[in-house]
């Protein structure tokens, strides 16, 4: 290895030799002090090396060896690299003294975190003394918490406490920084950790904090903290919150977290909430909270609220919640409230509930609908619905209704929802209604949609209507469109519309045409036109 070294010292698997050269001498028997200096110039010569970390650990565990074999100024060198200026190195060091069992480990950590002005080095200790089990450890994390002078490292403080096995005490110690008059950002990372630990003594502490808080977000971060609780009390603790006088905003995180807690013993509380709430806002809160239990008593809840909430905004958040299931039941819930209901709010918000559940069923579902409902606006969701699905059905059913339907509106929507459908890969859909279509609007609609195409035969067919059709409006639609294409070929048909048509608005409609195409071809034919004028 050492000899490839030097034969190629520029080469870029340099310091895979030297590391392997290093390795070798240290799995020899009396190489421990060759290993070490190899190390160590390995470390001095390729420290951004992907072996620099196994280099570092090597050494620190080579130093203890030959230490407890009589030669101490190993690990007074290792001590050293603790106090350097290279931050890795000494991470490393640490890091490995940790890791072998060192007495004096934890005393060397923390009087390398009171020496380092260093956050990233602080910050990391700070995350290495949660693998510390002392009860010295519980004080002096909370006392960075409390007072280090920086925020993240009083954060990671927080977290190596969350992380800490001895839970009672370290419980203790959030209690104390939430209490504190500290940074909110860390009061809030104290709440966070006590949700994720079983702090289950700290319910009370909690729903003080998310009842009276007057700092909105630390107190809907003691609300969710709640929600990660395994135990009653929490979920009584969270009822209390939402009946309290505190801001909308922290009540609304009391009911999530409900649904987090996956108690069912609170759907009902949900339900009641959601039917006869003092505000919409707060009730479409617990009707998408119960949408996050997956259960047929949450399902049923759901129905109630529909049938039954004060608010029409509540209602509708229910259907979208009953929606967001998959499953026969759900979509037979949905179906039943379209078909039911005679308010076309709640029969829309019904209709889209059904356009996100994917398959062939939701598709049938909303060609059913279509069939009997009467109100236009609820025909018209349902081919808006029908144009977010996929398959041959829906470009059936919306082809249909494109070129039959009496009723324009619902029949240009038909052609929107098409397009939307097909888009540029299948223009021919579009092309049918354009030969179909027996109202001029719809026409006109497939126009627009064929112009934004890219196809061939979706330019000829522009042609062919801007010079032959016999409604002006539908002529001077497809100049419009024709000059939306970016195609030179666009220019023949455009030029023959300015010589030969008869209405004024037409030929104007294809010279602006060519000038937004604005190509060589385009321009050239705009200047013969000047030249020769409008014949």
């Amino acid at each position: 290895m050492e000899a490839y070294v030097r034969a190629h010292p520029g080469s870029d698997r340099t310091d895979d030799a030297s590391f392997y050269a290093c390795y070798a001498k240290d799995q020899m028997e009396s190489g421990g002090e060759e290993a070490f200096d190899c190390y160590t110039r390995f470390i001095s010569a390729h420290g951004n090396s992907n072996y620099a970390d196994d280099a570092k650990a090597g050494m620190v565990r080579i130093a203890r060896a030959l230490s407890e074999a009589g030669q101490p100024q190993y690990m007074r060198r290792i001590r050293d690299l603790e106090r350097g200026d290279d931050e890795d190195v000494a991470l490393a060091a640490l890091y490995a003294l940790q890791n072998l069992g060192d007495e004096q480990a934890l005393e060397t950590i923390l009087n390398v975190f009171d020496r380092s002005n260093s956050e990233r080095v602080r910050g990391r200790i700070v995350y290495m003394l949660a693998d510390f089990e002392g009860p010295e450890v519980i004080g002096r994390l909370k006392s960075i918490a409390l007072t280090d002078g920086s925020v993240s490292v009083r954060k990671n403080a927080v977290y190596a406490l969350g992380n800490n096995d001895r839970e009672d005490e370290a419980v203790e110690a959030l209690g104390e920084i939430i209490a504190s008059d500290t940074d909110i950002q860390v009061r809030r990372a104290a709440v966070n950790a006590i949700g994720n630990l079983d702090g289950n003594g700290m319910v009370p502490v909690l729903a003080d904090i998310a009842r009276n808080s007057r700092e909105v977000e630390l107190a809907k971060s003691a609300a969710y903290a709640l929600g990660n609780l395994d135990d009653a009390s929490a979920g009584e603790a969270l009822r209390g919150v939402v009946a309290s006088d505190a801001a909308v905003d922290v009540r609304k995180a009391a009911l999530y977290a409900m649904s987090n807690s996956d108690s069912e013993d609170l759907i009902p509380f949900l339900a009641g909430i959601a039917k006869d709430a003092d505000s919409a806002e707060l009730g479409k809160s617990a009707a998408y909270a119960l949408g996050n239990y997956d259960s047929p008593s949450a399902a049923a809840a759901l129905m109630e609220v529909v049938t039954g909430a004060s608010y029409v905004d509540v209602r509708k958040a229910a259907l979208y919640a009953i929606g967001n299931h998959d499953g026969s039941d759900a979509l037979d819930r949905l179906l039943e409230v379209a078909q039911g209901s005679s308010d076309p709010e709640i029969q829309r918000a019904a209709v889209n509930a059904i356009g996100n559940v994917d398959g062939p069923a939701g598709t049938r579902a909303l060609m059913e609908l279509f069939d009997s409902a009467e109100n236009r606006d609820v025909r018209r969701s349902i081919i808006h619905a029908i144009g977010n699905q996929e398959g041959p059905d829906a470009e059936r059913f919306l082809l249909g209704i494109a070129t039959g339907d009496a009723e324009a509106d619902v029949a240009k929507a038909a052609v929107y929802a098409l397009g939307n459908l097909v888009g540029d890969e299948r223009p021919e859909q579009l092309l049918a209604v354009l030969r179909a279509a027996k109202l001029p609007e719809v026409r006109r609609a497939a126009l627009q949609a064929v112009g934004n195409s890219d196809s061939e035969a979706g330019l000829e067919l522009l042609g062919e209507i801007a010079l032959e059709d016999p409604d002006a409006e539908l002529r001077r639609t497809a100049a419009y469109a024709l000059g939306n294409s970016d195609s030179d070929a666009a220019v023949a048909y455009l030029v023959r519309v300015v010589e030969t048509d008869t209405s004024t608005r037409v030929r104007t409609a294809a010279v602006q045409a060519l000038g937004n195409l604005g190509t060589e071809a385009a321009t050239a034919a705009l200047l013969k036109i000047l030249e020769g004028g409008d014949q």
